[in-house]
């Protein structure tokens, strides 16, 4: 019996190395086919590997962990430098490539830049239009330069690592923004005035005016997605002299006197980005020029010179009435208009004065007795 113990005992630790040796075998070759699947990722450096964060950075799904600190996305936009002043103008981005772990002997990268399309662009060289230069052999930093303007296109840069040929991409995609604005007169004259000492444009009453709001950039090329905001404010200068008359009930002069009244700025529809100049004179209102954006434009709308300002108002026992007598200092009243595009911060002024052609003419007596 002891022996038929024994025997059972060995036929039990057969089995038991058996069963051992067998899960060993399983697990080595689990562990087979892990390394060989990193090391065919790695091989054909599958992009499925990559995956975007919320914050644009790159991270690399394997056992080495390569993570790159690049933004989706770079925009250019021209800076306010005015392109007389420095004709070569270019805009310049510093890019970083994180590679980690940390305890990587060789972070070594290499940059390339490309189209995203290349066959709509291949008559186009595209370090003609963006170049990227480490700082130096091999470093994870380098400047990325805009030398003109893309639009309606997008470029690619991409970072490589020597060890293990890791990728990561950004696009570079053109904004434009403009960094200069300015209103073409067109259809009206402008004169300098000796007595305010400024250029006035000058609108013929009763005519309607549009004038064009043109943007540009260093680049000379301002993005097609850029879209103008516009606010226009408005500040009036001037002040006309008036004769005031009163009379009483028959109609006889009771008094005379010279009044000043300054014209005025009113801005009541600013959400409609629509302001008029006008004044009050006894009970009404004289309207010189009304001012609004419309499709992009500068709408000057002239309506009353200012010499033909004049109101009165009756009553029971009388009454009054202005009429123009002259410009207070001899100088004629304007107004300043100020278009301001709010997404740029860009403004334009223009001195704005209705004023009118002969309309007329009179001689001091009907009749000579000679």
């Amino acid at each position: 019996m002891y022996q038929e113990f024994n025997q059972h005992k060995r036929s039990d630790t057969i089995k038991w190395i058996v069963a051992f040796s067998l899960i060993i075998v399983l697990m080595a070759g689990v562990v087979a086919s892990i390394l060989i699947a990193v090391r065919a990722d790695k091989a054909n450096k599958n992009p499925a590997s990559v995956v975007e964060l919320e914050d644009g950075s790159l991270v690399v799904n394997d056992s080495v962990a390569t993570a790159y600190n690049m933004p989706a996305k770079l925009l250019f936009a021209a800076s306010s430098t005015p392109r007389e002043a420095n004709p070569g103008h270019t805009v310049s981005i510093r890019l970083t490539a994180t590679v980690t772990p940390i305890e990587a002997e060789n972070k070594a990268v290499d940059w390339s830049v490309a189209w995203v399309d290349q066959e709509t662009n291949n008559d186009k060289t595209v370090t003609d239009y963006v170049t990227v230069t480490p700082d130096s052999d091999g470093s994870a930093t380098a400047t990325v330069v805009c030398k003109k303007a893309f639009d309606g296109a997008e470029i690619v840069i991409t970072v490589k690592t020597r060890d293990g040929g890791f990728t990561a991409q950004c696009k570079v995609i053109y904004v434009g923004n403009p960094s200069e604005m300015d209103i073409i007169v067109t259809g009206a004259t402008v004169k300098h005035d000796d007595a305010w000492n400024v250029d006035i444009v000058e609108v013929k009453s009763g005519e309607t005016y549009l004038f064009d709001i043109n943007f540009d950039n260093d680049f000379g090329v301002v993005g097609k997605g850029f879209t103008p905001n516009y606010k226009i404010s408005g500040v009036s200068y001037g002040k006309l002299v008036l004769k005031r008359e009163t009379f009483d009930s028959s109609g006889t002069i009771t008094g005379t006197s010279e009044v000043e009244q300054e014209v005025c700025v009113a801005d009541l529809w600013d959400s409609d980005q629509y302001i008029y100049t006008f004044m009050q004179v006894q009970s009404s209102y004289a309207f010189y020029n009304k001012f609004l954006i419309e499709n992009g434009k500068l709408k000057v709308i002239a309506e009353d010179v200012y010499s033909s300002t004049q109101g009165a108002s009756y009553g029971r026992g009388g009454g009054a009435r202005s009429t123009f007598l002259r410009y207070q200092d001899n100088r004629v009243p304007y107004v300043l208009v100020t278009v301001t595009e709010q997404n740029t911060g860009l403004t334009k002024t223009l001195c704005v004065r209705t004023t009118s052609g002969v309309n007329g003419v009179s001689l001091s007596n009907d009749t000579l007795y000679i």
